[in-house]
Protein backbone atom coordinates (compact mmCIF):
# COMPACT_ATOMS: atom_id res chain seq x y z
CA UNK A 1 0.00 0.00 0.00
CA UNK A 2 3.13 2.84 0.77
CA UNK A 3 5.68 0.82 -1.63
CA UNK A 4 7.47 -1.24 1.38
CA UNK A 5 7.32 -4.80 0.95
CA UNK A 6 7.49 -7.19 3.87
CA UNK A 7 10.72 -6.66 5.78
CA UNK A 8 13.56 -4.38 5.19
CA UNK A 9 15.74 -5.59 2.35
CA UNK A 10 17.02 -3.56 -0.75
CA UNK A 11 15.29 -0.83 1.62
CA UNK A 12 16.83 2.42 2.24
CA UNK A 13 16.59 4.44 5.52
CA UNK A 14 18.16 7.72 6.85
CA UNK A 15 18.60 7.71 10.49
CA UNK A 16 18.05 10.95 12.96
CA UNK A 17 20.70 10.05 15.66
CA UNK A 18 23.51 7.87 15.73
CA UNK A 19 24.14 7.06 19.47
CA UNK A 20 23.19 3.45 20.70
CA UNK A 21 19.38 3.50 19.25
CA UNK A 22 20.47 4.68 15.83
CA UNK A 23 23.82 2.77 15.56
CA UNK A 24 22.45 -0.64 16.86
CA UNK A 25 19.18 0.25 14.56
CA UNK A 26 21.35 0.53 11.75
CA UNK A 27 23.70 -2.32 12.46
CA UNK A 28 20.77 -4.72 12.71
CA UNK A 29 18.73 -3.32 9.32
CA UNK A 30 22.16 -3.50 7.01
CA UNK A 31 22.49 -6.88 8.45
CA UNK A 32 18.99 -7.42 6.91
CA UNK A 33 19.96 -6.41 3.80
CA UNK A 34 18.70 -2.18 4.05
CA UNK A 35 20.90 0.43 2.74
CA UNK A 36 22.00 3.18 5.10
CA UNK A 37 22.17 6.36 3.20
CA UNK A 38 21.93 8.82 5.42
CA UNK A 39 22.90 10.22 9.27
CA UNK A 40 21.63 13.25 10.89
CA UNK A 41 23.98 14.20 14.37
CA UNK A 42 24.58 17.06 16.25
CA UNK A 43 27.31 18.89 14.16
CA UNK A 44 25.34 18.47 10.53
CA UNK A 45 24.19 15.31 8.66
CA UNK A 46 25.94 13.30 5.82
CA UNK A 47 24.25 11.55 2.83
CA UNK A 48 25.57 8.97 0.35
CA UNK A 49 23.07 7.12 -2.13
CA UNK A 50 25.06 4.42 -2.37
CA UNK A 51 25.34 3.62 1.31
CA UNK A 52 27.09 4.11 4.62
CA UNK A 53 28.83 1.45 6.55
CA UNK A 54 27.36 1.79 10.49
CA UNK A 55 30.40 0.39 12.18
CA UNK A 56 32.97 2.54 9.89
CA UNK A 57 31.02 5.74 10.69
CA UNK A 58 30.69 4.37 14.58
CA UNK A 59 34.18 3.93 14.04
CA UNK A 60 34.46 7.70 12.83
CA UNK A 61 32.74 9.38 15.13
CA UNK A 62 34.12 7.57 17.93
CA UNK A 63 37.42 9.04 16.48
CA UNK A 64 36.19 12.68 15.80
CA UNK A 65 33.58 13.48 17.68
CA UNK A 66 30.86 14.12 15.05
CA UNK A 67 30.15 13.24 11.02
CA UNK A 68 31.88 16.17 10.24
CA UNK A 69 34.79 15.29 7.58
CA UNK A 70 33.16 11.93 7.25
CA UNK A 71 34.76 11.04 4.43
CA UNK A 72 32.43 8.46 2.79
CA UNK A 73 29.07 10.84 2.75
CA UNK A 74 28.56 14.42 1.22
CA UNK A 75 28.45 16.83 4.18
CA UNK A 76 25.62 18.48 5.08
CA UNK A 77 24.41 21.67 7.02
CA UNK A 78 22.43 20.38 10.29
CA UNK A 79 20.06 17.82 9.58
CA UNK A 80 19.64 18.07 5.75
CA UNK A 81 20.46 15.00 5.19
CA UNK A 82 16.92 13.90 6.82
CA UNK A 83 14.85 15.46 3.92
CA UNK A 84 16.75 13.26 0.97
CA UNK A 85 14.25 10.81 -0.81
CA UNK A 86 14.38 7.21 1.21
CA UNK A 87 12.13 4.24 1.87
CA UNK A 88 12.11 4.34 5.98
CA UNK A 89 13.30 7.51 7.91
CA UNK A 90 13.85 6.22 11.77
CA UNK A 91 13.71 9.66 14.10
CA UNK A 92 16.56 8.05 16.91
CA UNK A 93 17.53 11.19 19.48
CA UNK A 94 15.65 14.08 19.31
CA UNK A 95 12.23 14.76 20.79
CA UNK A 96 10.02 16.67 18.46
CA UNK A 97 11.90 15.75 15.26
CA UNK A 98 9.22 15.82 13.30
CA UNK A 99 6.91 19.01 13.64
CA UNK A 100 4.68 21.09 11.83
CA UNK A 101 7.77 22.86 10.42
CA UNK A 102 9.65 20.20 8.27
CA UNK A 103 7.06 17.28 8.19
CA UNK A 104 5.80 17.95 4.60
CA UNK A 105 9.78 17.82 3.44
CA UNK A 106 10.57 13.95 4.96
CA UNK A 107 10.80 12.04 2.15
CA UNK A 108 9.67 8.61 3.28
CA UNK A 109 7.25 5.86 2.59
CA UNK A 110 7.52 4.95 6.41
CA UNK A 111 8.81 6.27 9.54
CA UNK A 112 10.01 4.02 12.31
CA UNK A 113 10.34 6.03 15.67
CA UNK A 114 12.72 4.92 17.87
CA UNK A 115 13.19 7.93 20.00
CA UNK A 116 11.22 9.12 22.86
CA UNK A 117 8.68 11.29 21.50
CA UNK A 118 10.43 11.90 18.00
CA UNK A 119 6.83 13.31 16.47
Amino acid sequence: RHGIKNGVDQQTYIIQGFGNVGYWCSHYMNKDGAKLTGVVEWDGSIFNADGIDPADLKAYITKSGGVKGYPKGEYCPKGSAQYQKCDIFVPAALEQSINKNNADKIQCKLISEGANGAT
